[in-house]
């Protein structure tokens, strides 16, 4: 294992997808079930949380895949994702991704680090997405998004 993974600050993120209905309230499952409902994606609650990183810094995310149907892909602009567990249990090797589909139910453990980029502002921080992509005639793409700054 590489030290700075073992050193790293660990981050736990749940990413879900909130669904409504058309007056914006969330109702009983079965009322929701169409897939031409509202919904969008959170993590850790939130729509667009703030991920504090210094500029080189490593970081090991849990990540859970918390969504009731949706795989989602997730990317971290302009960075890679290194996968080191999946659900609890140890990779073999160390994968580069530079998306990761990951399946409802699922928790991919990752590192990653934030590359230094000087007068990075907020609004051209890294973003990490989280998209949900369905096909069919009901496609749906929704995301949420974390700024690194």
């Amino acid at each position: 294992a590489m030290p700075e993974i073992a050193a790293a600050r660990e981050r736990v993120l749940v990413l879900n997808e909130v669904i409504f209905d058309w007056r914006g309230e969330i109702e009983q499952y079965d009322t929701v079930w169409p897939e031409a409902v509202p919904r969008f994606l959170s993590i850790n609650g939130q729509r667009e949380p703030i991920i504090r990183m210094r500029p080189g810094e490593v970081q090991r995310w849990r990540i859970v895949q918390a969504c009731h149907e949706s795989d989602l892909r997730l990317a971290l602009a302009g960075h890679a994702l290194h996968s080191i567990a999946f659900d609890g249990i140890p990779a073999a090797t160390i994968a580069r991704h530079d998306d990761l589909v990951i399946v409802p139910g699922s928790a991919p453990t990752c590192w990653c680090r934030l590359v230094s980029r000087a007068n990075t502002s907020w609004r051209r921080s890294p973003t990490i997405r989280a998209t949900r992509r369905r096909s069919g005639p009901s496609h749906v793409s929704s995301s949420a998004a974390i700024h690194c700054r």
